[in-house]
């Protein structure tokens, strides 16, 4: 399963997933 590229947000930057970071 590849990681689906995640729309840059720079209001919520998105944590990349397998990473859990609070």
């Amino acid at each position: 399963v590849q990681p689906q590229p995640q729309p840059e947000q720079g209001a919520q930057p998105q944590a990349p997933r397998g990473n859990p970071v609070e």
